[in-house]
């Protein structure tokens, strides 16, 4: 999280949790919006990053009715926090 959003540890576990995790979904799927939008290097990148993937197909249920196991969401969530931290 502190990479995320630029803070220390200690401001980190002061903060919402719940909120800190809503915007961290909300920037996941703005990510895969754009790589999915971004013409033939988007979709060369969104195919190197399997977890934007999963969020796309994760939304696209949601909007059509399906179900959307709380762990497909949870899977991808933390593989974009790993990178984040890696990077």
């Amino acid at each position: 999280m502190c990479v995320a959003f630029g803070c220390t540890p200690d401001v980190a576990l002061r903060q919402d949790w719940a909120l800190v995790q809503a915007i961290l979904d909300y920037r996941t799927a703005k990510a895969a919006i754009d790589l999915f939008n971004g013409g033939k290097a988007g979709a060369e990148e969104l195919l190197k990053q399997p977890h934007l993937g999963a969020i796309l197909v994760a939304m696209h249920r949601a909007q059509v009715g399906e179900d959307v196991t709380v762990g497909q969401m949870m899977d991808a969530r933390r593989q974009t926090e790993m990178e984040a931290d890696d990077g």
